[in-house]
């Protein structure tokens, strides 16, 4: 709370019901479900339409829009993007934490039954940062990897039980590469299997050697050396 003359600010809690939003594809025959996990100011169908070139056709398909909207202003109208978290890069904390983003993929999930399936999770940039956290809600977890982000060893005390992975241009001046490196590194040094893979010249984005990596990924390509 803060306070000024004659002026006093309170936060509290309001319990409140939210509207989310999520794509996802369904093949009956198959106990393997891949998770994509959009960046910051973007969509679902976003990250669907820069990876659905590497996607196999034999897994199932969940896609989440994150739950904090992020309308963006266009010319006559409003383009509507999400968010994951909101982090004060300046303070070094949470705004808004991910507790809310856990509690609805877990939700969306249970939804379709499908908290049991055998898991990947794919996220790029702010996706990525978040996308080791949702271990915290699903059941069997194959691997995670992260795409023009980095990994918060912060937020950890011990290895998952599975392997990381980190997927990073050289040129990427968003998140850049060295911090990317070095994060990673550190949840090696927690005890975490995984590869760190470079990119050669690749900015903040998605290109064909990504896809490639991604592709071998998916297939059971790559190994932990």
């Amino acid at each position: 709370m803060t306070e000024s003359k004659n002026l006093q600010s309170k936060d509290i809690k309001v319990p409140a019901e939210i509207d989310t939003s999520f794509f996802y594809r369904q093949v009956p025959e198959s106990s393997q479900l891949l998770i994509l996990l959009h960046g910051y100011k973007q969509t679902g169908e976003d990250i669907y339409n820069w990876l659905q070139p590497a996607l196999p056709e034999d897994v199932n398909l969940f896609i989440p829009n994150g739950p904090y909207p992020v309308p963006i202003r266009q010319k006559d109208h409003y383009k509507m993007t999400y968010s994951w978290y909101f982090f004060d890069g300046r303070t070094g904390e949470f705004v808004r934490d991910m507790d809310l983003s856990l509690r609805t993929i877990e939700k969306q999930l249970e939804s379709l039954n499908w908290l049991n399936k055998d898991t990947m999770v794919l996220g790029f940039s702010q996706g990525g940062y978040f996308a080791p956290h949702i271990s915290k809600v699903l059941k069997s977890i194959r691997w995670i990897c992260g795409i023009g982000s980095r990994y918060r060893f912060e937020d950890f005390e011990k290895a998952f039980q599975f392997p990381i992975y980190s997927i990073h241009g050289t040129k990427d001046l968003i998140v850049e590469y060295e911090n990317s490196k070095s994060s990673f590194n550190k949840m090696k040094d927690l005890g975490n299997k995984g590869k760190f893979i470079s990119i050669e010249g690749l900015a903040h984005e998605i290109n064909e050697d990504c896809l490639e990596q991604i592709r071998s990924l998916i297939a059971g390509e790559i190994d932990f050396a």
